[in-house]
């Protein structure tokens, strides 16, 4: 087991130093797709998953959270419930309701919907990333489509998406130097050493290539290894989101001892708080 933890932390070390940014970029596509059960993935299914939903009209089912029957009340938060992400514009727009026990129900809705649909999320950015990886023409409509979400990565997901298959380089990710710079402002004084690094990637090399790097240990099953650590990283992904890492400061003070001094690292990135 010691084998396995130290293997799955060197290839996570090599990752993030050869371009993996985001927490996605550690799974690979047909990794993913695997472990969600889809046995074949093709561009019609994919573009399935990312075409926005209609908005949904719950505007009877919003008026019956107000109901004095609580069975009324609970029987149309489930069906609002079921409605998944769909639901959540309408439940922003009912959010300041004049009847406050309307508003406070829809706003733990809207708030346990958005915190289930992490998984949803995750889903479509890996569709995404998948239909680039496919570089099938007829998926640059819905794709297309995408350029301007709103939604955290999605954009940008789709941008490097048409880039793969149009054969165009992949833009840039990382934070503008500004960012950076103001950063180092953060530090406390009295630091003696100070360093920085960016994390601005194009095309993050895969899981199977720093396999290939990193020696395997005496007993350790690679494969077993790398599906073990696919898994984990969509367990938390499922959780917590897409996590992306622009860059780290740090610093450390001028008088370190056995009795004193200190380290302070920031980090900069984006995630759905």
């Amino acid at each position: 087991m010691a084998a396995t933890s130290f293997s799955i932390f060197s290839l996570l070390f090599a990752l993030l130093s050869g371009g993996a940014t985001d927490l996605l970029d550690l799974v690979p596509s047909d990794g993913y797709w695997k472990a969600k059960n889809v046995v074949a993935v093709t561009v019609d299914q994919l573009v399935t998953e990312i075409t926005p939903q209609a908005g949904a009209n719950i505007a009877d089912l919003i008026k019956a959270l107000g109901s004095g029957n609580p069975a009324e009340r609970d029987g149309a938060a489930s069906k609002i419930r079921a409605m998944g992400p769909a639901a959540v514009p309408a439940l922003e727009k009912a959010a300041d309701d004049p009847d406050p026990e309307v508003a406070n129900r829809v706003r733990g809705l809207s708030e346990q919907i958005k915190l289930n649909s992490k998984a949803a999320g995750v889903r479509k950015l890996m569709a995404i990333r998948t239909l680039g990886e496919m570089k099938k023409p007829e998926a640059l409509p819905a794709l297309r489509a995408l350029v301007n979400s709103k939604e955290m990565f999605v954009a940008d997901y789709a941008t490097r998406a048409i880039a793969q298959i149009e054969g165009k380089p992949l833009p840039a990710r990382g934070a503008p130097a500004a960012q950076l710079k103001a950063d180092l402002t953060l530090l406390p004084a009295k630091c003696g050493v100070v360093g920085q690094f960016s994390f601005a990637s194009t095309k993050p090399i895969s899981i199977e290539q720093v396999a290939k790097q990193v020696p395997v240990m005496p007993g350790e099953d690679r494969r077993q290894s790398l599906e073990m650590l696919t898994g984990h990283v969509i367990a938390i992904a499922d959780q917590i989101g897409n996590v992306r890492i622009e860059g780290v400061t740090f610093g450390v003070a001028d008088d370190v001892g056995p009795n004193g001094g200190f380290a302070a690292v920031i980090v900069r990135g984006q995630w759905d708080a």
